[in-house]
């Protein structure tokens, strides 16, 4: 007990960072969790080791409920989703420290496991108000029209999806009157929220491609090869979570007629089931339908879910990453990890949304590929003819100069700059001093 005091002292400071999220402590749990899980804990590991860190984290079921000291980063595990008051636990937490001034939440629907989940958001964002926390709301998916995921939630009656929609625009309202910032991962998510809303508060923080990944060994992917009879294959990869707006049930629907113009093709789905949605009873009859088809096609491999070492193992072992969702309402984490390890990637139409972040488009233009190069409408024909005239060269090129500007180092700096402006004082002084130096060199 002691011993906790001293770790709650010793983080209780104007500068530390507080942040709600699911956060993973070892890579197994990514598969109980979420995606955020994986993202918090890399968006926060890139961070100085000098900036303290407190995570309200969720406490998986069958982990430790103790509180741990990583390095500068304090985990609480103190929350379960479907679980109302240990959510509400939270409240107590941001008491305690009362001298942490920041605090950065992540969110997307359905982080709770229930319907609920916005309402105790908001709860949560009043009471931060009231204490004066500055908070940092990371949206991880803006939808402003349920009916294009109607199929993926089970909403199919007008009224009801008028009704929630109207409820949507007003949660997005109050978001933006509670929170300091809104983050955001592309500018067309940014320019959803903005028309909403009307909001001066949002800034752009993509997901970070990380930059230093261990090497696969050549004898490790030519085993996997070997194993799973790869060779002369032409692999291409999907990992994730499996759900509708992914667009995996459309691949795999197409993948026969696609064989017929692509004889020697393996696709890989890496991945299962989304653990936000078990149990819901609509997804588990979808994922069990799609489970059943994907058994059935023998140049369809399903690993299940992966572990971080082996999504580099697949990534280096397959020859193209394809993203067909029919939605974009996010954005893709498997993308960040292609361009990790310099993995040509296609898309799908809808992910044409990615075109309005300037680094995007500025990257496709600087690799010289046009929009048929890399996207896809979501048909048989149109993504075996992109198949077969991949400009492969030219799209590593693309992820290479995409890569460079979503870099872990640019990414953790916006982070701080955006929580901490005293370090934006600190850069520009800097460069201040720099300049007149070398003004006065100049003039010596």
């Amino acid at each position: 007990m002691k011993k906790i005091k001293e770790l709650f002292h010793k983080y209780n400071q104007p500068d530390t960072l507080m942040v709600f999220s699911s956060y993973a402590l070892k890579d197994g749990d990514i598969s109980k969790q979420n995606a955020l899980a994986w993202y918090t804990k890399e968006l926060l590991s890139s961070l100085p080791k000098s900036q303290k860190i407190i995570v309200l984290a969720e406490n998986v079921k069958g982990n430790s409920n103790k509180i741990i000291q990583k390095d500068n980063i304090l985990i609480i595990p103190c929350w379960q989703k479907r679980n109302f008051c240990s959510i509400l636990k939270n409240l107590y937490y941001y008491s305690v420290f009362n001298r942490a001034k920041n605090v950065l939440i992540q969110f997307e629907f359905n982080y709770f496991g229930h319907i609920f989940g916005p309402l105790i958001m908001l709860f949560t964002l009043a009471y931060l108000k009231i204490l004066n926390k500055k908070v940092l709301f990371q949206l991880h998916e803006i939808v402003t029209n349920l009916y294009i995921i109607r199929k993926q939630i089970n909403l199919t009656n007008k009224a009801a999806l008028h009704f929630f929609n109207f409820s949507l625009n007003v949660f997005y309202k109050l978001i933006n009157f509670f929170v300091d910032k809104i983050l955001v991962t592309e500018s067309s998510l940014a320019a959803k929220f903005k028309k909403i809303t009307g909001s001066n508060k949002v800034m752009i923080l993509p997901i970070m491609v990380k930059s230093q990944l261990q090497k696969v060994e050549k004898n490790e992917f030519n085993h996997l090869k070997n194993i799973y009879k790869l060779k002369n294959k032409f692999v291409i990869l999907f990992f994730g979570y499996l759900s509708w707006y992914k667009g995996i049930d459309w691949l795999v629907d197409i993948f026969p007629h696609l064989k017929k113009k692509v004889p020697n093709l393996t696709l890989v789905v890496a991945g299962d089931a989304s653990p936000t949605l078990v149990g819901d009873k609509h997804y588990d009859h979808w994922y069990a339908n799609l489970k059943s088809k994907m058994k059935k096609e023998k140049d369809i491999i399903h690993t299940g879910f992966i572990s971080n070492n082996d999504v580099e193992l697949w990534l280096s072992t397959s020859d193209l990453l394809i993203l067909p969702y029919k939605v974009f309402k996010s954005s893709s984490g498997p993308l960040s990890w292609a361009l990790s390890y310099n993995k040509p990637v296609i898309f799908s139409i809808p992910l044409k949304e990615y075109k309005k972040s300037d680094d995007f488009a500025y990257a496709l233009k600087k690799s010289d590929l046009t929009d048929s190069d890399i996207f896809f409408d979501l048909n048989a024909k149109s993504l075996a003819n992109l198949i077969q005239n991949l400009k492969i060269g030219q799209l590593k090129k693309f992820t290479k100069n995409l890569a460079e500007t979503r870099s872990e180092k640019t990414v953790s700096t916006k982070l701080l700059n955006i929580f901490n402006p005293a370090n934006n004082k600190k850069i520009n002084n800097n460069a201040k001093s720099l300049l007149l130096k070398a003004l006065r060199l100049a003039i010596r």
